[in-house]
């Protein structure tokens, strides 16, 4: 039925209405013809009885004589008249004087060259007196009882009939002066009646499909004046549908149901007609401030990334100059004393100054060029502060500052761990905590870390300031924003530091809060989401085993005199100042400015102790790939560092996918000793 159903949803419209007309006209058909037929049936069978009781009257009327004096012959002339009605087969005259006794009986056969109709004693073929015999033993000699000179039937009563195996059975008294002395029973055959039958069922047939055809042409003429406006609709809305022409109109053909359709139709095309034309406008509207604004967006753009690129490019080079002035530095340090040795440390605090105002500068050009990117992980918040205190607690002291750290970490173990970017948020507390000690005169600076509600780590750096102004609280997070440094005086910073730290906290997805009053300090707040039940907090503080200056001169000193150093750099000034460093620790030094230079080199049977190389030289080949040729000449895994001043994040993975350790430039002394000495561990 569901399959009937879904192929019947599929057709046209047409087919449906001819398949609709055409099943409700035949199955009306063929109840009117099945019911003609069944009255017809039961008329010919109620006319058949009424004719064969009367007959049967006539005859046992007859049959009274014959019957009372027992007369044989009489009784089958009388019962012989039956063969006049062709649909009498068989009939039996009945004594039941003084006992039953059939006195004749009649039986009808089909002439197939045996004999014809008879009576008893032979007349009839063998056949038929045998059939005949048969049917009036059965019904008299086994089924008939004498009750009271009353015979019976279990079927009927005797003045009545019954049907039997498709044969009608009618039985008649026999009376003689009112008295019941026999009885006539006959056995008529229903052929007609189903000849009748199937003649009917053949011609109901006929006119059925004679009907149906009859039925079919006018349908097929007919159901167009509904189907036709229906097409023409269904043409019209595929035409639209794919050309998205809304202008066409469907036809109206009449005022019914199927016009009131066609009417909403062609309004709703109106209706779809205009929109689309003012959809048409503000989209073409819409197109002109698109293409204005991403205009304007490409050229913010290009601007951005030239002033990115030019921050970038200016810190690199200026990187340069600055990792060869602290080597010297340090070189005059170790090698000078008294009064110059006062003048090369405030000449080397200038240059930290300096560094400190280039990496802001970089940290800028990187959040605002989108390379700078939050790689988050659990990290433990103890170390990190404790060695942001020890790095700033000397520039604390010349201003005779206290400077306090407290970490609430009891409950956990001595081991709060958070989910963040180490290096980033390091670069954050530094930033807000160099700006405390800038703007504290007297009293002190206070770190502390507290865990809230058991899901979040605040990191607070309190002072005892100036404070901030509340109508300027929020725009100091603004570049180039200072409080009474209207002048940009040098020491008091370049109003990048604030900035920086806004940048860094809206990467790192934290959030940033200020109090302040007037006068008596501030508190710069982070909220950073709690790592729960952290086995073991990673710590991504770079971890670089550095060496007490006091102990150098007796422990590295050791390590590296004498072993054979290769640098190599395209820049002769670095070169310079490295080598100059490196041979006061007692090295052997070799440097190459070019990646032939280090062919050169290789080729005469030079194999150093350790490679130091730039990532960026003029031969088109890095740092990564001189220090592979290196190895591959060699034959062994030499000890290598990379010094760069890249800011590019994609240097730093190929640097640390090939498997090697970096610094970058400016480099500390002390940092360079510090992993100098780890490479050449045995």
């Amino acid at each position: 039925m569901a399959v009937f159903t879904t192929y019947f949803a599929d057709l046209p419209i047409r087919r449906k209405l001819m398949v609709i007309i055409s099943v409700a006209l035949w199955v009306s058909m063929l109840v009117a013809s099945v019911a003609f037929i069944a009255y017809d049936q039961q008329t010919a069978r109620q006319r058949l009885i009424s004719e064969m009781q009367v007959l049967a009257k006539v005859i046992a009327a007859r049959s009274g004589a014959a019957v009372a004096f027992g007369d044989k012959k009489a009784a089958s002339t009388n019962v012989s008249a039956f063969e006049f009605h062709p649909a009498v087969l068989i009939a039996c005259l009945v004594s039941s004087m003084p006992k039953p006794l059939v006195l004749s009986r009649y039986q009808r056969h089909v002439d197939n060259g045996e004999g014809g109709e008879g009576g008893e004693g032979g007349e009839g073929g063998e056949g038929g007196y045998a059939a005949s015999l048969d049917f009036c033993e059965k019904l008299y000699s086994t089924q008939l009882n004498v009750q009271h000179n009353n015979f019976q039937h279990n079927n009927f009563q005797i003045g009545n009939f019954y049907f039997d195996d498709g044969y009608l059975v009618v039985a008649e008294s026999v009376f003689l002066k009112n008295k019941k002395i026999g009885h006539l029973v006959i056995q008529v055959s229903l052929q007609q009646i189903q000849q009748r039958l199937w003649q009917f069922a053949w011609v109901a047939l006929v006119i059925q499909l004679a009907a149906g055809l009859l039925a079919y042409l006018l349908t097929t003429r007919l159901q167009r004046m509904i189907t036709d406006p229906l097409q023409q609709l269904s043409t019209v809305a595929d035409h639209v549908t794919g050309s998205h022409d809304y202008s066409l109109r469907a036809q109206r053909n009449g005022g019914d149901e199927v016009g009131v359709v066609v009417t909403a139709f062609n309004d709703m095309l109106h209706t779809i007609q205009e929109t689309h034309h003012q959809l048409k406008e503000a989209m073409f509207e819409l197109e002109d401030k698109r293409e204005q604004s991403d205009a304007l967006a490409h050229s913010a753009n290009e601007r951005r990334a030239e002033i990115s690129e030019y921050f970038a490019g200016a810190s690199h080079d200026l990187r340069q100059p600055l990792h060869a002035m602290g080597l010297f530095v340090e070189t005059l340090q170790q090698d000078q004393g008294g009064s110059d040795s006062d003048l090369l440390t405030r000449l080397d605090q200038s240059i930290e100054h300096l560094e400190l105002l280039l990496t802001d500068l970089l940290d800028v050009s990187k959040l605002d060029a989108g390379v700078k990117k939050a790689k988050k992980s659990s990290v433990n918040i103890r170390p990190l502060l404790q060695r942001v205190v020890n790095d700033f607690s000397v520039l604390a002291e010349d201003k005779q500052l206290r400077l306090s750290l407290f970490v609430a970490d009891k409950t956990y173990a001595g081991a709060v761990a958070i989910y963040t970017d180490p290096l980033m948020l390091e670069r954050v507390i530094r930033n807000l905590l160099s700006n405390a000690i800038r703007y504290t005169e007297s009293g002190g600076i206070l770190i502390a870390c507290r865990v809230h509600g058991g899901t979040d780590v605040s990191i607070e750096i309190w002072d005892t300031g100036q404070g901030i102004p509340k109508q300027k609280q929020t725009c100091i997070f603004e570049s180039h924003r200072q409080l009474d440094n209207e002048n940009q005086e040098a020491k008091k910073g370049f109003g990048l530091g604030l900035s920086v730290v806004k940048r860094l906290t809206d990467s790192l997805s934290h959030t940033l809060s200020l109090q302040s009053e007037e006068g008596k300090g501030t508190v710069f707040k982070v909220k950073i989401p709690l790592v729960i039940n952290a086995d073991q907090p990673l710590e991504l503080i770079e971890k670089i085993r550095v060496l007490p200056l006091t102990s150098t001169e007796n422990g590295l000193s050791n390590v590296i005199a004498g072993k054979k150093i290769l640098l190599l750099d395209d820049d002769l000034l670095v070169l310079d100042s490295l080598e100059t460093v490196l041979m006061t620790w007692g090295a052997e030094v070799k440097k190459v400015c070019s990646f032939d230079a280090l062919k050169s080199l290789l080729l005469e049977g030079y194999q150093p102790d350790v490679m130091f190389s730039d990532y960026n030289l003029e031969d088109e080949v890095n740092g990564v790939a001189a220090i592979d040729f290196l190895r591959t000449q060699v034959g062994e895994l030499v000890p290598a560092l990379v010094i760069t001043g890249e800011i590019n994040s994609d240097v730093f993975r190929i640097i640390e996918e090939a498997g090697l350790k970096m610094l970058k430039k400016p480099v500390k002394p002390a940092k360079l000793r510090a992993i100098l000495g780890y490479l050449l561990e045995p």
